[in-house]
């Protein structure tokens, strides 16, 4: 945490900044498993493009700790750059409600062509989010571009 930072938000904001920081990186190795019925699709529609960046992902309780298992798909008739799958994957987050529970792409394979139906292997991963019971609906996950920049 900077000085700048801290003087900007206060300790408060500056401990809360760590604790995000803390709570949404990975806690271990992979590990993969097939995508099956327990998955639920997550998509980003590139502005002025047609270009859909979409996840495969399931949200599971691991002992105190949130695994997230997942793949991700790019489709679109647009040349789609080395340069914005590496901003995707940096920058991308899974979050649930207003929790970000991973904080980027990178542990997932991908990006894989097509929809990413039933059968694909995906990466799981147990992250440093703590669990909790509100992760079991998987209504509220989404797929967060963060500050992905598609010109």
């Amino acid at each position: 945490m900077s000085f700048e930072a801290l003087m900007t938000y206060g300790y408060a904001g500056a401990a809360a900044a760590l604790l995000l920081t803390a709570c949404s990186g990975i806690d271990g190795p992979a590990t993969s498993e097939t995508i099956d019925g327990e998955y639920v699709r997550r998509s980003i529609i590139w502005q002025d493009t047609d270009v859909v960046t979409s996840v495969m992902v399931r949200v599971e309780q691991a002992g105190d700790r949130t695994r997230v298992c997942a793949a991700y798909f790019a489709e679109g008739t647009e040349y789609y750059t080395a340069e914005i799958v590496e901003q995707v994957r940096g920058a991308a987050r899974i979050v649930h409600g207003s929790r970000t529970v991973l904080r980027s792409l990178r542990a997932f394979p991908g990006p894989l062509q097509g929809r990413g139906d039933r059968g694909v292997q995906a990466n799981c991963v147990v992250t440093t989010t703590p669990w909790r019971p509100e992760f079991d609906d998987p209504g509220p996950l989404r797929l967060d571009p963060a500050r992905v920049a598609t010109t």
